[in-house]
């Protein structure tokens, strides 16, 4: 990305000490022909690799304030070089050199161009040529939404290949690191693929034990997907392709009651980050998760007669999938004694 350093950019509408002046004498014809004519100076900002990473670092809304300021300057230069030119002997001295933009990333751009995104979102720092930009992504996308992403006429003018290249090499930070603690639970971000599959089909159990969120993250671009149809309430797109991968994560019933609780403590986590219910209403949607996979951690011999309850807890998971059922305590005590009355028979 291609941006531009406040302390590049010239600050007062005077010129340089060292620029040379007309002569009083001269005929203003030929002082407009040498302004116009004159070569253009070398590009200042953005020469060195520091500069961009620190113009990189800025946040999305101290870029768009600083652009505005930019674009706020440019055209006072601007103006100043306009009246020079049309009256020099009244106005002497023309306009300073206009600074380069920030160039805002094209994700930036669709973040801004979001329908999800307020329309008062940041729109008062905002520069008109993004205000530009984004009217423009507006109207390709309702037009043909396939071109939005295609549509490279949208970036930035002032993005070089040698910035972009080095802006695509230079994406990490070490922001996004966190510190090993053994003392704690391995925290996942989960990937929006397992969202876009869970509002379709359920995901697996066995999809939540640390060996396969791990595998999950790790093959990310690699896992096998299938594509869905608009079901009137989710778009078309692409879900995990549960009858392959489990073949490589495990099928329903087959981890061991240990696998059972780490998989049930991080699909009660994944669970609670769909929770659109607010934090004061009598039921939630985690609060139906906890009471599920509490019920029979809590069960004094839940080890015991796994190989039983697992079923029903399957079950259980599938009707509210399938009916929308809520927790119900005393179905959850029917179902579990009839199994482990089921096993105890057996043996």
């Amino acid at each position: 990305m291609n941006r531009a350093s406040s302390d590049t950019m010239p600050d007062r509408l005077t010129p340089d000490i060292n620029q040379d002046q007309p002569a009083d004498n001269q005929p203003a014809e030929n002082n407009l022909a040498q302004h116009i004519a004159a070569p253009a100076r070398a590009r200042k900002t953005h020469a060195t690799d520091a500069i961009l990473a620190l113009l990189r670092s800025l946040s999305l809304p101290t870029q768009l304030r600083r652009n505005k300021e930019i674009e706020e300057q440019n055209e006072a230069h601007n103006l100043l070089t306009i009246l020079h030119t049309q009256d020099p002997v009244l106005h002497p001295i023309p306009g300073s050199e206009t600074a380069s933009f920030i160039t805002i990333d094209s994700s930036d751009l669709e973040f801004l161009s979001s329908p999800t995104t307020p329309d008062s979102t940041m729109r008062e720092d905002m520069p008109f040529y993004i205000i530009c930009k984004l009217a423009d992504i507006k109207l390709i996308s309702n037009k043909n939404p396939k071109r939005r992403d295609a549509d490279e006429s949208l970036m930035d003018s002032n993005e070089d290949p040698a910035s972009a290249r080095v802006a695509k090499h230079r994406c990490m930070s070490a922001k996004t690191l966190v510190r090993h603690n053994f003392q704690q639970c391995t925290t996942f971000n989960f990937p929006q693929i397992m969202f876009d599959t869970e509002d379709r089909m359920p995901l697996p159990l066995p999809f939540f034990t640390h060996k396969s969120l791990r595998y999950i993250i790790d093959q990310l671009a690699m896992l096998p997907v299938r594509k869905v149809k608009a079901n009137g309430v989710h778009k078309k797109g692409a879900i995990l392709n549960i009858e392959k991968l489990s073949k490589i994560l495990g099928e329903e019933l087959s981890p061991s009651f240990g696998q059972y609780m780490e998989a049930a403590a991080r699909m009660f986590n994944f669970q609670a980050q769909r929770d659109k219910d607010l934090p004061g209403d009598r039921e939630t949607w985690t609060q139906f998760w906890e009471l599920h996979f509490l019920f029979f951690e809590n069960q004094h011999d839940a080890e015991e007669y796994y190989e039983e309850w697992k079923h029903v807890e399957l079950d259980l998971r599938r009707e509210r999938w399938s009916y929308g059922y809520t927790y119900d305590p005393e179905y959850y005590v029917q179902r579990y004694m009839t199994a482990k009355n089921n096993m105890i028979q057996c043996l």
